[in-house]
């Protein structure tokens, strides 16, 4: 349903769960810590490819931009617009800093199956 601020609860618990991550990762199950101290957390966020552009202005709004790089570990990475080796450049640059990546099913399927 829309208007009861999921976006916005989504986007409020991941702002904890980074913070923790940066200021106490030992509270953390193991599987969440970021690898490195340097590193951020590894968010991936699949949503239909519909509303993507609306997930990126929702971080915009509820974390402004001066303020995502310090809690995400760096601006939120959309795969939508890009060829596929600038994906794959993107995915790895996500995966050595951490930080959001907002794909779509289709795309995160595609990737996934590439070998079928």
């Amino acid at each position: 349903a829309m208007g009861l601020g999921k976006t916005a609860q989504v986007i409020a618990f991941l702002y904890v769960l980074s913070q923790r991550a940066r200021t106490v990762p030992d509270t953390l199950p193991q599987t969440l810590r970021p690898e490195t101290p340097s590193a951020g957390l590894r968010i991936l966020v699949l949503v239909p490819t519909i509303v993507i552009m609306n997930w990126q202005a929702e971080l915009d709004r509820w974390v402004p931009g001066r303020l995502q790089e310090a809690v995400f570990g760096g601006w939120p990475r959309i795969l939508v617009r890009l060829s596929w080796s600038q994906r794959m450049a993107a995915i790895g640059e996500w995966h050595r800093t951490g930080g959001i990546l907002i794909a779509g099913y289709e795309m995160y399927r595609d990737m996934v199956y590439l070998d079928d």
